[in-house]
Parts: C-alpha cells; sequence; structure tokens
C-alpha cells in the first residue's frame, strides 16, 4: 500500500514597525496621543512604556490597539508625564 506524511507549515511575519512615534511637544493639562502602526504575523502583544515604566490603562491614560494601530493617550498630560514613550 500507499503510505503518506503529513505536516502544517506555519509562514511568520516578522515585526516591522510602518509608523512610528513621533516627538510631541504638549501644553501642561492638554490631552496627546502617541501612535505607532505594527505588522507581524502572529500579531504581538505590546508594552509601553513611559521612562522605561510600564503603563497601564488607567482613566488617566488610554492604551489602544485597532487592527495594526497601537496607540497611548494621556488625557491631561503633567509635568511629570515628561520623558520617552517606548513600546
Amino acid at each position: 500500500g500507499q503510505k503518506e506524511s503529513s505536516s502544517k507549515l506555519n509562514v511568520l511575519a516578522k515585526l516591522t514597525f510602518t509608523k512610528t512615534f513621533k516627538d510631541e511637544n504638549v501644553i501642561q493639562g492638554q490631552a496627546v496621543t502617541f501612535q505607532c502602526q505594527i505588522e507581524a504575523i502572529p500579531k504581538p502583544k505590546l508594552t509601553f512604556y513611559l521612562n522605561d515604566q510600564e503603563l497601564k490603562s488607567t482613566p488617566k491614560t488610554k492604551i489602544e490597539s485597532k487592527g495594526d494601530v497601537h496607540s497611548v493617550t494621556f488625557s491631561k498630560v503633567d509635568l511629570p508625564d515628561s520623558g520617552v514613550i517606548k513600546v
């Protein structure tokens, strides 16, 4: 008789930033959104950081992912929010 062997092939796409963060200058008390676009298969789970401290969604800080677009919004920036945003 005839014998067969089969296996599954998964093709992954490495993570690519198609849109990156840009620097923002904001007056104290204003809102600001940082947005990036990422292509990858499988879809990554992202973590946002401000000055190397992990950001979580709070009433002041909103983290969103819609398709390939990921953002963090500060509803009212204050002086301690100055620094470097990373994802």
